[in-house]
């Protein structure tokens, strides 16, 4: 194409007939046509190579895409492999579920027959204990200093032994009876059983010169009687391990969302935190065992919170003695008041 417009070019300037001007005017207009032929030129070479690449592009992608849907192909092969295994173990899951469910609700049974056990062989060895106290004592009373000394120890041994047994029955009377009951639950204003509380404990208040300070507290759904059961032996406890210090005693009480938190914090002579949870088991005496009591008042006092849906752990308090916290669901009226309340401030805001 560049030839011929060369050889053009040469025909026109050569030429008679065309004058000077009209020659400029051809040639001028020959070069931009070349001009616009060199553009043109440039780009088919351009999309030609572009061409090139684009199919080069493709080839890989259509390479890749291949691979891809053989790997895809490879993890839809996993993938159903792993749907039947889930599935079995869905079965297996839903299976061990079933047993579980049947496993508590045996369970369940036997607590509830073994609480029941416990009641009944409480209350039915009340009377021969009764019996054996009462001729022990009368044996003591009658033969006392009258027969050899290893004889009037062992009658002193059987009184003693006889009020102790009467103590751990009453004690296991009252656990079993804790959550009997639950469909009598009503509302409870816990301040009001608080005073029930301190007046019940008014002596050992006295006696040891202690100090006892509350917050406000909720009303709540509960039982009345367990709930004194509660506070009592919590407060007679940190009387009972009491420091060299006056006890002090103080109950602070807040809310949190929907429960009620309790601490009830003393100045006493502490616990180790690692018996966090033995201490809540009956029987279970972790200081000086010449100390009275049986271990059983923490024991009632979890049982009482675990049937009113909550929890209870303590913490030592870094300046001495322990706290307890336990919580305690928030009544429906209450949450939904507390809605309104929350409600109301911000409108106010």
């Amino acid at each position: 194409m560049n030839s011929s417009l060369a050889n053009l070019k040469s025909l026109v300037q050569s030429s008679k007939t065309v004058s000077g001007k009209e020659k400029e005017e051809i040639l001028f207009a020959l070069e931009k046509l070349e001009k616009e032929i060199e553009e043109k030129e440039f780009i088919m070479r351009r999309l030609k190579k572009d061409k090139s690449i684009i199919v080069n592009i493709l080839q890989t992608a259509i390479t890749d895409l291949e691979k891809s849907k053989e790997k895809i192909e490879e993890s839809n092969i996993q993938l159903r492999k792993h749907q039947k295994e889930l599935k079995q173990k869905k079965k297996i899951i839903e299976n061990n579920s079933q047993t579980l469910k049947e496993n508590l609700k045996k369970l369940e049974h036997s607590y509830n027959e073994l609480e029941d056990f416990t009641h009944i062989a409480s209350h039915d060895l009340k009377s021969p204990l009764r019996s054996i106290s009462g001729f022990a004592y009368l044996l003591q009373k009658k033969y006392g200093n009258k027969i050899d000394e290893e004889a009037d120890k062992y009658l002193d041994f059987i009184v003693s032994a006889s009020g102790h047994m009467h103590e751990v029955i009453e004690a296991l009377l009252k656990y079993s009876k804790v959550g009997k009951g639950q469909q009598q639950f009503e509302e409870v204003n816990l301040n009001k059983i608080l005073e029930v509380t301190l007046d019940n404990l008014s002596k050992e208040i006295e006696d040891n010169h202690a100090k006892v300070y509350s917050t406000s507290l909720p009303t709540i759904i509960g039982d009345k009687i367990s709930l004194v059961q509660l506070f009592q032996n919590l407060i007679a406890n940190a009387i009972k391990f009491k420091s060299q210090k006056n006890p002090v005693i103080k109950i602070i009480c807040q809310q949190q969302q929907d429960q009620w938190q309790f601490k009830v914090r003393d100045n006493g002579i502490g616990m180790d935190e690692h018996f966090n949870e033995k201490v809540f088991i009956p029987f279970q005496r972790l200081e000086d065992e010449k100390r009275p009591g049986l271990g059983l008042g923490l024991a009632i006092c979890k049982k009482v919170i675990v049937v009113h849906g909550g929890t209870i752990h303590f913490e030592n308090n870094p300046e001495g003695g322990t706290t307890f916290i336990f919580y305690l669901p928030v009544s429906q009226s209450q949450v939904q008041k507390t809605k309104i309340e929350v409600s109301d401030s911000t409108l106010n805001k």
